[in-house]
């Protein structure tokens, strides 16, 4: 079960986050505390780019359809405390973590024994979604979308 938390470090490996932009929200716990999220990826690559990167296309297409298969969920609890969700079918996987929001207003998340955005990466909101930013070359965008509640 642990192998769908994995395989999205994995796929957070091969594909880097663009840099953020001037839209940005700062963050306050308030913001996050007792909400839900779900996890999203949209990858993008460079229609110029030369043989070299045919490997990483096909890498990419592959762990772009194999995670669309995985509903991953974080959930935002008081002091710190996260708890991330995968399922992907029957199987249910969980892991907890810990997040805070830093002082330019931006969600740093805690690693796991198989979760792992990196040391650099941030979460910043943009227009309503939280964005993982880290500085990259290539074109991805990994985000979090909230769950409304019922």
């Amino acid at each position: 079960m642990k192998q769908h938390i994995s395989l999205l470090a994995i796929l957070i490996f091969i594909v880097s986050v663009a840099p953020g932009n001037s839209h940005a929200q700062q963050l306050r716990d308030k913001d996050l505390v007792d909400t839900r999220w779900k996890l999203h990826l949209g990858i993008g690559i460079d229609t110029d780019a030369d043989e070299d990167n045919a490997i990483s296309r096909a890498a990419l297409a592959m762990a772009t359809s194999l995670i669309a298969e995985i509903d991953i969920e974080f959930h935002f609890m008081a002091d710190g405390d996260l708890v991330i969700r995968s399922k992907s079918g029957a199987d249910t996987d969980q892991e907890y973590s810990a997040w805070y929001i830093d002082q330019e207003g931006q969600l740093v998340i805690g690693d796991t024994d198989s979760f792992s955005t990196g040391s650099d990466t941030v979460w910043i909101q943009e227009e309503g979604i939280l964005v993982a930013h880290v500085e990259s070359n290539r074109k991805a965008r990994i985000w979090l979308e909230q769950i409304p509640t019922k």
